[in-house]
This record gives C-alpha cells, structure tokens and sequence, in this order.
C-alpha cells in the first residue's frame, strides 16, 4: 500500500503513475478512503476496514485535506484507468461514497498534514517529491507509459546515482540531502 507523491497536485501525481501502477494504485486508494466510512461512521461501506495501521491510511484519516488530497488523486487515477484501459473501475462507486460523506465527518484536524514516505530508506528525503521520485526511479524497473500517457516530464531529468557503498549519492546531482537516521546498536 502506498501513495506516490509525486507532485504536490494529485492530479499531477496520478497522471505521473506508471501503466502497471494505475490499477493498483486505484485499489489501494479507494481501500484507504473506504477505511473512513469505517473510522467515522463505525461502519463497512464497500469493503472491510483494511490495513489501518498503515502509514498511508493513518496519514489518509488525519485530516479532512489529507482525505481530500487523496480523493483528487483517486479521482484522477479513476480517469487515467479509464483513458489508458477503455473500461471503467468498479472502485469509482467507492469514490463517489466517501466523496458524498466525508465533509459531514468530525475531523480533528483540517490542514493537509506531512506527507509519508513509505519506501526503502535510501530513498528518503526531506523532500518529499524528491523522495518518490528517486523512488520511482532507483526501485520501480518496470515502469513504462505506453498506453496513451507519457512518462512524466521529469522522468528523463530525475537521475538516482549511488555511491560505492550503494547508498544514494544526493550531493552528486546537488539534491538536499536526505534525514541522517541514527545508529541502532544490536548488542544486549
């Protein structure tokens, strides 16, 4: 499960999904938005709560802007399956459920939260863009755009180095360099 933050537009972010990722990401998407009816309303919508706990769908129920942001991106990879598959998605009745409903939840927050970074560390930046990027393009081989879409603008430009140690290499390419995590002793 995940959202790939791309671009801090969610139209943009789900336009720049790869073919193979379009699918899934819808899935992924409505079964996070879903886990709202469940979260608010206390009951099962369309599917069974699932994956809660999961960065992704916490950060999806933090806040009415978060759920929102994510409904625009659902939204849109709806319309990007329909463009580059000719056929329409069941999860479009999630989307218009938990589009008609959740203005009317009890939201402790209201502003768009930090956004998170689910993926290998390596990845990780304080930029969160940089960070699905470089994801997208260190951790994602089978990435292609062949059906109607192209690949996204800065796929060419955005280049992942290494160093020797096969860690990412951000001051090569002069990319801000990403949370420095702290050491884990193993000893007892």
């Amino acid at each position: 499960m995940n959202i790939f933050i791309t671009d801090y537009n969610p139209v943009i972010a789900a336009v720049n999904l790869c073919d193979k990722h379009v699918p899934k990401m819808l899935l992924e998407s409505a079964q996070m938005l879903n886990n709202g009816i469940h979260h608010f309303k206390g009951q099962n919508a369309h599917y069974r709560p699932l994956m809660l706990k999961h960065p992704c769908s916490k950060w999806a129920l933090e806040s009415c802007a978060n759920y929102k942001w994510l409904i625009e991106h659902a939204r849109e990879i709806n319309r990007q399956f329909q463009l580059r598959f000719h056929k329409s998605h069941k999860c479009e009745a999630v989307l218009d459920t938990c589009e008609s409903m959740y203005y009317k939840w009890d939201w402790k927050e209201t502003r768009l939260t930090k956004f998170v970074q689910v993926m290998p560390l390596i990845y990780r930046n304080p930029d969160v863009i940089i960070a699905y990027r470089s994801y997208y393009k260190g951790g994602k081989e089978f990435a292609v755009w062949k059906k109607g879409v192209g690949q996204p603008e800065w796929w060419d430009t955005h280049t992942v180095i290494y160093d020797e140690s096969g860690l990412l290499n951000y001051q090569a390419r002069g990319l801000p360099t990403p949370i420095t995590l702290p050491q884990i002793s193993h000893s007892l």
